[in-house]
């Protein structure tokens, strides 16, 4: 409709559905009997349905995207869902390669290095482990109150820790 313009196109119902599931399906099954998709010489840049299937976007549209969206807040609960579907997943000796060495050569902050570094306590330890002992906050939580990470905490509990 960009392309050619509103006026130039005419639109005419094929099919009345009570469901937009059973609509998608007619969509998809109306683009392949008509050859109405763009590789086909017709109009529709995707094969119907939600819209997403069939269409790529150019190189240059993906770069804009890219630059639109750098420096903008996430949104949380796009956030904890992305993380909840690789949360627990293993990585085969290639991705693990990959990410070493995207790490390789990082510049951390002076900020970031002093949390690395930070050494706990005995007496700390000691209260971490009767804290969770009492069961009233979890692993991050006990976390956040010492100012070290989840896995800084579970090391501790397990015994696998060096402090002081």
């Amino acid at each position: 409709m960009r392309k050619h313009g509103v006026e130039n196109i005419i639109s005419t119902p094929l099919y009345l559905h009570t469901s937009l599931e059973a609509l998608n399906a007619a969509e998809i099954t109306a683009i392949e009997r008509h050859k109405t998709h763009v590789s086909q010489g017709g109009m529709n840049v995707t094969f119907g349905g939600d819209g997403g299937k069939g269409y790529t976007h150019s190189a240059e549209t993906r770069e804009r995207m890219s630059i639109a969206k750098k420096g903008k807040p996430q949104n949380p609960i796009g956030v904890a869902k992305r993380a909840a579907i690789y949360r627990g997943m293993k990585r085969t000796d290639e991705q693990k390669a990959n990410i070493s060495a995207s790490l390789a050569g990082r510049k951390l902050t002076s900020e970031h290095k002093a949390k690395l570094i930070k050494r706990l306590t005995d007496k700390q330890v000691e209260e971490i482990r009767s804290t969770w002992a009492l069961g009233v906050l979890n692993q991050t939580e006990i976390g956040e109150k010492f100012g070290v990470s989840r896995i800084t905490i579970n090391r501790i509990l397990r015994g696998h820790s060096r402090v002081g």
